[in-house]
């Protein structure tokens, strides 16, 4: 797009495997992806062999995991949309307009408590918006995971208490 337009992609949303930790980059701007290489070279140099191989399987199949994907998150949605319909009070819910990612707000408590409690007691896990910068009561809500629907079901059951 222009020279310092930076593209990044991965197969942890689209495609649902976020264990391979493969992802590519692409950039016209030399000196960024100069720098970018030599972070990695520092860090992790490169991926492990299993990893490669299954992202290229999984590259040769990608309209099969991208619609099985959607499908998943689709449903989850639904789920989640009728979740925050019913508790309107507690939360208020903008639906993503794109991607897998929903940021929900608590409307009573706080966050990082709320957040601390829930994983603690139901074992269901949601991320504060504070480990985004956020200070507005946020939390992230990956909607990606076949299980969606029986976390949100403990989750009602918490509220519930």
């Amino acid at each position: 797009m222009g020279e310092h337009a930076v593209s990044l992609g991965v197969t942890s949303k689209t495609y649902g495997l976020a264990g391979l930790r493969i992802g590519w980059v692409a950039t016209k701007n030399k000196k960024i992806l100069q720098a970018m290489a030599s972070l990695k070279d520092y860090t992790t140099i490169c991926n492990s062999a299993p990893s490669e191989f299954l992202a290229e399987v999984a590259m040769r199949n990608r309209q099969k995991l991208i619609d099985r994907s959607l499908g998943i998150i689709k449903h989850n949605l639904t789920v989640v949309d009728d979740l925050f319909a019913r508790r309107a009070s507690l939360f208020t819910w903008a639906r993503p307009k794109a991607g897998s990612m929903g940021f929900p707000k608590l409307l009573k408590g706080d966050i990082e408590d709320f957040c601390d409690d829930l994983v603690k007691k139901v074992g269901v896990l949601l991320l504060p918006g504070t480990m985004y910068d956020d200070s507005r009561n946020h939390f992230r809500l990956g909607l990606g995971r076949k299980n969606l629907p029986q976390a949100v079901e403990k989750l009602e059951g918490y509220l519930g208490k």
